[in-house]
């Protein structure tokens, strides 16, 4: 399994525009991005599948959730990104209450897919597909007739090539599959600013082609076509990066850090609610101490 990387910088359309690769999705959906594609990696994609992050709730929730470890720093970013996913979604969730090892519904796998304020873009893919990954174990233990009944609740969330006959088949023989390794793309790489953007230089987008064939395929000694090769050195002389370098190391979950001012802010807010409950307490009290003050009045003045 790949992640290509959503900031990667690659040419998105058949007019030779260079931007973000999740840019071809925004101007021209699943066709332009599958397109796009295949144009910069040499790949031929036989089918596809669009989802929302309500097709991916709906299928982790019906499979029973996912178990996994939440860093501090991941449980600090995460009841943020949790109300912000019931809100785009329509989906009732709730908040975590602490780190460590945590159960998690379909909306709190969302939310912790899209985690990415502790660490990097690299790392939430990790993320994105450490979820995969532990769905589709739960997936092979559901049976046939579990799986159908999750296909049919997410189908209409779903734009794909596939039919129902299609899907059926995948259900049925879910036990014979298995991810094997798990990475993301453009494996060497750098990052920089171009034209105020934020992007992923591939270094260079040959080299890393030719390791995605052995990768994907097993091809050993890949050599790019002329147009990955013409895309290549467009890259490389905008960015002046134009030497292979090492792969980068694979990112990973579970760690990450809490910004300063995000967390200063955390402490104030809780400080502030600690406040406010203590003056509640003490005017309870108060009016505890006051009534219990008026009723012994009341109580010597039947005596008198």
């Amino acid at each position: 399994m790949s992640s290509i990387f959503r900031d990667s910088y690659m040419q998105i359309d058949e007019e030779g525009t260079y931007h973000k690769i999740n840019e071809a999705y925004f101007k021209g959906g699943h066709k332009q991005a599958v397109e796009a594609l295949e144009r910069n990696l040499d790949i031929k994609i036989d089918d596809y599948v669009s989802f929302n992050w309500a097709a991916v709730a709906k299928g982790i929730s019906a499979l029973g959730g996912v178990d996994l470890e939440l860093s501090d720093a991941e449980f600090f970013y995460i009841n943020a990104f949790i109300t912000e996913t019931v809100q785009s979604t329509g989906i009732p969730s709730v908040h975590l209450e602490h780190a460590g090892m945590n159960h998690l519904d379909g909306i709190q796998a969302v939310a912790y897919g899209r985690l990415r304020l502790m660490d990097t873009d690299f790392n939430r893919t990790a993320r994105q597909r450490k979820v995969l990954g532990l769905a589709f174990d739960k997936a092979k233990k559901a049976g046939p007739v579990k799986l159908m009944q999750v296909a049919c609740m997410v189908l209409p969330e779903l734009s794909t090539s596939l039919d129902m006959g299609d899907i059926t088949t995948l259900v049925t023989q879910v036990d014979r599959y298995h991810i094997g390794e798990s990475r993301g793309f453009p494996f060497a790489r750098t990052t920089m600013k171009i034209k105020k953007m934020d992007v992923v230089i591939p270094a260079t987008l040959s080299s890393n082609v030719t390791e995605l064939h052995s990768y994907l395929y097993g091809v050993e000694n890949y050599s790019p076509s002329a147009k990955v090769q013409e895309i290549s050195a467009h890259i490389a002389k905008v960015s002046g990066v134009g030497s292979p370098m090492e792969d980068a190391e694979e990112a990973g979950t579970g760690g990450g850090t809490v910004r300063k001012k995000e967390a200063g802010k955390a402490k104030a807010a809780e400080n502030a609610e600690k406040g406010k409950k203590k003056k509640k307490e003490e005017q309870t009290e108060a009016t505890k101490k006051q009534e219990t003050k008026d009723g012994n009045g009341r109580r010597e003045h039947c005596k008198k």
